[in-house]
């Protein structure tokens, strides 16, 4: 089935979140977001994904009038006020303000699970806006000490958006991905411990499942980056104070606390102590092996899902029969998408680990980059293209990603440093090499889902400096650089 090419924007983005909220969450308490969206009057096209200026424009002089306490409401006016500024760089701050609200709303508004949604009440109201203020303190500390640094938190919430967007193309691809990846990430007795019997579980994986698991791998995927940053800071400062100060401790001696939520700090060792524990329980050992050795490293993804992990843990009140289920069905996978997102030889893990790899690393557009001399930020990236089809070849279906993402170099010279530090050829050369170590693995073969080819054609220069990353289903990597205005005259 052929697919159209869609510019990747915010509002374009939006625009899929709405139709999503139409169409996925009208029966639910207070009429749902269908009876809004009536009432705007823009309810037919918001159905059909055919959202243009015209109902931007009614839905933005509708809430103008709109005074109210109503969660669905603030949520698409929050929404819309993020889709006024995004494309500023200059309004960064007032990004993340904006982010701080939506992440409350939307967790309260699109996880449907009573008692899921209320273990996420730490990261709703003011323990959400405390905790991404405590990490966007951190985030700014590292974007002025740190050579190169680019923004986590707003970069979550438009990976989110774009994985629901990929998401909702075609909802029972998904679904049947995310089915079969439970057969292969848990062990075969612990879908035993919720007493289901084999390919039971299967009728509980709906595609509303899919966008809660979803949520919390993409908005929380780089929560341990504190730690990467602090790492990294103290090394510096060591290899230069060293003989300076005495006795300054080796960093794996180290003991870190993290703010998970209001007033609440987490030991990092306690964290990691416990998933381990929980990896060896229920998950597969070609998995926990994988995640384990990870962990040595440091890195935030594993600090990410330690700390989320850590927190559902304690706070669904295991081992209650209904809090198993939500803790095994959707925080675990959750955690090991998070874990694993960061480093690229692992992509194979689960689908969902795939999205989340695929959509953290194409999230180019709009994304705050700095470095700590120099005051300018800029976005090395305006918009992204993407491409979603299918191919049946007997019976075998193939979702067919591609993707485009021309990136532009600034004209201010000192931008112009900025984007050469940031070098994005560098940095894609840096995830080839991961990719193509995957087919090393000893888990390759026994964990790797066929069923997605991706190919992603980058342009790093306005020299047309380019080059093609193709991942085949069958986990194949291949990469070719090449000049897109050479290629121009080879195919007249």
């Amino acid at each position: 089935m052929a697919g159209r090419c869609i510019e990747i924007s915010d509002g374009v983005l939006i625009d899929n979140l709405y139709r999503i909220l139409y169409n996925e969450f009208w029966e639910v308490r207070d009429g749902g977001f269908r009876d809004i969206f009536v009432k705007m009057g823009v309810a037919t096209k918001i159905e059909k994904g055919e959202i243009g200026a015209d109902e931007v424009d009614k839905i933005q002089k509708w809430l103008k009038g709109q005074h109210t306490q109503n969660e669905k409401i603030k949520l698409v006016k929050s929404l819309e006020e993020f889709r006024k500024i995004s494309d500023d760089k200059n309004q960064f701050e007032s990004h993340v303000e904006i982010v701080k609200e939506i992440y409350n709303l939307m967790i309260k508004n699109m996880i449907i699970y009573a008692e899921l949604r209320r273990v996420l009440e730490f990261l709703t109201e003011l323990s959400a806006r405390e905790v991404i203020e405590k990490l966007y303190k951190f985030q700014k500390h590292a974007f002025k000490v740190k050579e190169f640094r680019r923004d986590n938190i707003v970069h979550q919430f438009r990976v989110f958006m774009l994985g629901c967007y990929i998401l909702y193309e075609d909802k029972d691809f998904w679904v049947d991905r995310f089915r079969t990846d439970l057969t292969r990430i848990l062990k075969g007795e612990t879908l035993g411990r919720l007493k289901l019997k084999p390919g039971e579980y299967a009728k509980y994986i709906v595609f509303k499942h899919i966008l809660a698991v979803w949520m919390i791998s993409s908005l929380f995927h780089d929560y341990g980056k504190v730690t990467e940053d602090a790492k990294k800071e103290f090394e510096d400062f060591k290899k230069t104070y060293n003989k300076v100060i005495d006795n300054l401790p080796e960093v794996e001696l180290l003991s870190f606390n993290i703010p998970l939520s209001s007033g609440e700090s987490i030991e990092l060792s306690k964290a990691e102590d416990l998933f381990k524990k929980i990896l060896r329980t229920f998950i597969d050992a070609s998995i926990s092996q994988i995640i384990e050795e990870s962990m040595e490293e440091l890195k935030h993804g594993t600090v990410s899902s330690e700390l989320i992990n850590y927190h559902f843990y304690h706070h669904l009140a295991i081992p209650n029969p209904i809090a198993l289920f939500y803790y095994l069905l959707i925080i675990l996978p959750s955690c090991i998408a998070i874990a694993l997102h960061d480093n690229l030889k692992y992509f194979f893990c689960g689908s969902l680990t795939q999205l989340l790899v695929i959509c953290d690393n194409i999230q180019e557009w709009n994304r705050i980059t700095a470095i700590g001399d120099k005051v300018v930020r800029i976005f090395p990236c305006q918009r992204i293209y993407i491409k979603l089809e299918n191919e049946d070849d007997g019976g075998r279906k193939t979702k067919i990603i591609q993707v485009f993402i021309p990136y532009e170099k600034p004209e201010d010279i000192k931008a112009q440093e900025i984007f050469r530090r940031f070098n994005p050829e560098r940095i894609w050369r840096k995830n080839v090499k991961a990719l193509k170590a995957a087919e090393g693995e000893r888990a390759f073969n026994k964990l790797f889902q066929g069923s997605i080819d991706l190919t992603v054609r980058i342009l790093f220069n306005d020299r047309g400096d380019s080059c093609t990353l193709k991942i085949k289903h069958d986990g194949t990597v291949k990469y070719q650089r090449t000049n897109i205005y050479a290629n121009i005259l080879e195919n007249t």
